[in-house]
């Protein structure tokens, strides 16, 4: 018995390294994110205008 959905894709062509520079905006899960990855040297700009609520 089977008790999950397998599920296929292929991986995607965008890879994220160092140089990559990401842009993170929405609420405080990506401002957690962003916070992570700047911690580890990622080029990150996290919630340029505040994070957002509904």
């Amino acid at each position: 018995m089977e008790f999950r959905t397998k599920i296929s894709f292929n991986p995607s062509p965008l890879k994220a390294d160092y140089n990559t520079p990401m842009l993170f905006i929405g609420s405080c899960f990506s401002d957690n994110v962003g916070r992570t990855l700047s911690d580890r040297k990622f080029p990150v700009l996290s919630n340029p205008f505040g994070v957002l609520y509904n």
